[in-house]
């Protein structure tokens, strides 16, 4: 199965490839949501955000990708599971 990709705005693309589906902002992945979960969550999606900084601390998310994030965020059904990482294992997960 092939990549599907789609502009949402100015500098800011979702890609769905296989069960994941990615945020871009510019050309950074900021929000990664999977569509299978295990466990107690099994019929939840679960949602990966950035929390704006790498592993050792050092802020890397802008004004504009910060708004960008909450408004892709603002169309997330309330009941997924939503969980803040690092950029590091945010881009791990995309790999």
């Amino acid at each position: 199965m092939g990549a599907k990709l789609t502009k949402l705005g100015n500098n800011q693309t979702e890609i769905v490839t296989g069960g994941v589906t990615t945020l871009y902002s510019y050309e950074t992945p900021v929000v990664v949501t999977t569509h299978f979960a295990a466990g107690a969550t099994r019929n939840r999606p679960v949602v990966f955000v950035t929390n704006g900084a790498n592993a050792a601390g050092k802020r890397i998310r802008t004004r504009t990708t910060i708004e960008h994030i909450n408004s892709y965020l603002s169309d997330i059904p309330e009941n997924w599971k939503c969980v803040e990482v690092d950029q590091e294992e945010l881009e791990a997960l995309v790999e």
